[in-house]
């Protein structure tokens, strides 16, 4: 008898270990596979980018200065038509552009190219947590600049439910949720929830950032507005002139953003 139960452990055991086996050869290979595609698809942007400069480069039969504004949107249309076999590529110059169109005041397209991201990445979840933040935080911004709060506040604090699910609540990249929910919460005339997120995103800066860095000028400056619109008015000014000490060391006191 103790035979038999020996040989039937042995072989449980043995199975285990297969098992085992089995499902750390296919961790590893997914693992692999994951860093081929990201390998793949950072060539493919970059192969994408130097044929986008190449075909904008103004010596090759044209004598017209070309605009940062046609590179853009030419460069737009070609990850629109090109890129659909090579979706991961795709998904991030799209997201890439929805923060150039944002720069340039384009909100609209700031979105569009936004969500379109965020649909491929959405695709994965398990792979693109990082993706899925970025492209929420980017579309959150144009939504916000669109007027379109409660988008903006719904995309916010979804990144801010992945984040702090991976993170915990004292990690510094929770801050610019913080910060731009704040934003949003001033805007929406949610005042005292504005000042709450608002002070986590500047502890946080303060602890982790360099004393002078400007992300710290932006949250400060955006805490006095809040607190001088409750009333708080010597506070507000103390943060604010703060900001400006910030940003006149950092920029120059003649700087046009400070004038």
């Amino acid at each position: 008898m103790a035979g038999i139960v020996g040989t039937t452990i042995g072989l449980i055991r043995a199975q285990h270990a297969e098992e085992s086996a089995r499902a750390q050869a296919e961790k590893a290979d997914a693992e692999s596979r994951r860093a081929r595609d990201a390998a793949a698809s950072a060539q493919q942007i970059t192969d994408f980018l130097i044929g986008l400069f190449d075909a904008s480069d103004p010596t090759q039969g044209t004598k017209r200065d070309i605009t940062l504004r046609e590179v853009l949107d030419a460069g737009a249309r070609r990850v629109r038509n090109e890129l659909l076999e090579q979706p991961l590529a795709q998904a991030q110059l799209m997201l890439a552009l929805s923060y150039s169109y944002k720069s340039l005041g384009d909100f609209k397209q700031a979105r569009s190219f936004g969500e379109d991201a965020l649909a491929v990445f959405r695709k994965n979840p398990g792979e693109h947590r990082d993706n899925i933040v970025n492209a929420l935080f980017a579309s959150s911004e144009a939504y916000f600049e669109l007027g379109e709060f409660d988008l903006s506040l719904s995309y916010l604090q979804e990144a801010l439910e992945i984040e702090e699910a991976r993170y915990g609540s004292d990690d510094v990249r929770l801050a610019r949720l913080f910060n731009n929910l704040g934003m949003v919460y001033r805007r929406t005339h949610k005042l005292d929830l504005a000042r709450d997120v608002l002070e986590k995103a500047l502890k946080l800066r303060e602890r982790y950032l360099d004393e002078n860095d400007l992300n710290i000028a932006l949250t400060l400056d955006n805490l006095g507005l809040v607190l001088n619109e409750l009333g708080e008015r010597p506070l507000a000014v103390t943060y604010l002139e703060r900001s400006l000490r910030l940003h006149e060391q950092a920029l120059g006191p003649e700087h046009p953003e400070l004038s």
